[in-house]
């Protein structure tokens, strides 16, 4: 229904311009920071910063991370780019580049915010009809196109998660190939992406009132099917899937001659964002991340495994690592409650970003993994916003981050960032451990921490972060950090 949902944009970008939830400090000083951040400063060994201005000069928002940390319109802005009208009979949303749904993390990202039910309603059927569209629930839409629910988004663009020469993808679209076998393969990221998003969609129709039950299933259903057919326990990833002519699952696309699975990759651990695979797959793909002959370089996550067969050191997504998607596994490490991963991947990328733009004073597109050096684009903006949003979540008081799979339903700051008062529900995840939820204080603070009246402790790992674990036996919960 859009029956409370046809609102000016203009009235909503105007309500959301309260400064309520992020008062600043009266002057310059530990943790206060600008706004626009370039380069980022030196970690010093302690890991806090202290009475030091950190600018960057951002040259666009970027469809290619959430932005978090920009001005509340132009992220707004930026997000209205990409949807159409409720009910548009000729557009289900601006397509631009390869169609992963980052707009619903922004979406998500701005809530986590602002909790501006007044935005939150505007975009909801926007991004509703776009979130259907994508996962081929639109009868317009040809991105469903086998006898299961998995997505394929290659007969609406060539790129499957941005990664333009990710191996297996590149193979196929080189195929010469009268059997189609492209057009019969599903990669797992879209799929994956898709499946995080419903469950985002679901905790905002929740938050409206509104009936969920479409995300729920949506979210349920991709994951089942990539748990039932995609599984490589060779490889201990999912797999490119490949299906017969009708649409049936036929088995997991494999290199040759090595005949080991095509997707050594992130698009083989990516159905982790789902928080609904098989827990003990789930931890052998991040044994995997972790492992620094595999995945974690001094940069952040390689998208290709340096083991695999057809990695390569000169590629341009294969052999490199790129920020937006140290992001994405970010997020998802926090809803594994792994925050020691989370830790060490933000700071990783910190660094790396921090040598590069010193000695260069460039914003390149990706870091080479054998050289830690920047490439490609020398002013690319889609490394800015994730670089803002690791910098604030662990060095800017009066933040508050979760994973994807976590929705703050208030919060009420005190005075100069000493204490906050939140609530926050958590949905359904098959990782063993609590999540994680990422608060910032003002490190002179002495706190004492509640959750739903039950007191915890919190060693500060960096000074003013505060790494919370969240109770597993509520879904609802009251989180109280107040000055002693």
């Amino acid at each position: 229904s859009n029956r409370s949902y046809a609102g000016d944009l203009e009235q909503a970008l105007l309500l959301s311009m309260h400064d309520h939830v992020r008062p600043r400090l009266e002057a310059p000083g530990e943790g206060h920071f600008h706004d626009f951040i370039f380069p980022i400063t030196k970690l010093p060994a302690g890991g806090s910063v202290h009475r030091e201005y950190i600018v960057h000069w951002r040259h666009d928002e970027t469809q290619h991370s959430a932005t978090s940390e920009a001005p509340d319109r132009r992220a707004i802005e930026l997000l209205n780019t990409y949807v159409t009208e409720p009910g548009d009979p000729d557009c289900a949303y601006i397509q631009h580049g390869s169609p992963v749904p980052i707009q619903h993390y922004l979406y998500f990202d701005l809530w986590q915010k602002t909790q501006n039910r007044d935005l939150l309603a505007f975009f909801y059927p926007r991004l509703a009809q776009f979130l259907r569209y994508i996962a081929g629930l639109d009868e317009r839409s040809p991105m469903r196109p086998f006898k299961n629910s998995l997505i394929s988004s290659w007969p609406l663009f060539y790129n499957s998660g941005g990664w333009d020469d990710y191996p297996a993808q590149h193979y196929l679209h080189g195929l010469d190939d009268h059997f189609n076998l492209r057009d019969r393969t599903a990669p797992m990221v879209m799929s994956s992406h898709v499946a995080a998003t419903a469950d985002i969609m679901a905790m905002a129709a929740r938050e409206l009132n509104e009936d969920p039950s479409e995300w729920n299933t949506l979210a349920e259903s991709l994951s089942a099917d990539m748990d039932a057919y995609a599984w490589d326990p060779a490889s201990q990833l999912y797999g490119y899937l490949e299906h017969n002519s009708d649409g049936t699952p036929s088995k997991i696309l494999s290199h040759e001659p090595s005949g080991q699975s095509y997707n050594l990759g992130l698009d083989g651990a990516m159905p982790l964002l789902t928080g609904r695979i098989h827990p003990e797959r789930a931890s052998k793909i991040r044994r995997l991340l972790a492992d620094t002959t595999r995945f974690l370089t001094p940069s952040g996550l390689s998208t290709v495994d340096q083991t695999a067969p057809y990695y390569r050191n000169d590629g341009y997504w294969n052999g490199a690592t790129w920020i937006p998607y140290q992001y994405i596994f970010w997020k998802l490490s926090l809803d594994a409650g792994d925050r020691e991963f989370a830790r060490e991947l933000a700071t990783r990328v910190l660094r790396s970003y921090n040598r590069e733009t010193e000695d260069s004073y460039c914003c390149f597109e990706h870091f080479m993994n054998d050289s830690g050096r920047g490439a490609g684009w020398h002013h690319f903006g889609g490394l800015s916003s994730p670089i803002i949003n690791f910098f604030a979540a662990y060095f800017r008081p009066g933040r508050i981050n979760t994973g994807f799979r976590a929705w703050l339903h208030s919060q009420k700051w005190k005075p100069e960032f000493k204490g906050v008062r939140f609530e926050v529900s958590t949905l359904m995840t098959t990782h063993p451990n609590a999540p994680i939820v990422l608060v910032t204080i003002n490190p002179s603070s002495n706190v004492d921490i509640t959750i739903n009246g039950q007191p915890i402790e919190c060693t500060q790992t960096i000074p003013g972060l505060l790494e919370l674990p969240l109770r597993k036996d509520s879904i609802r919960q009251k989180v109280e950090i107040l000055e002693r």
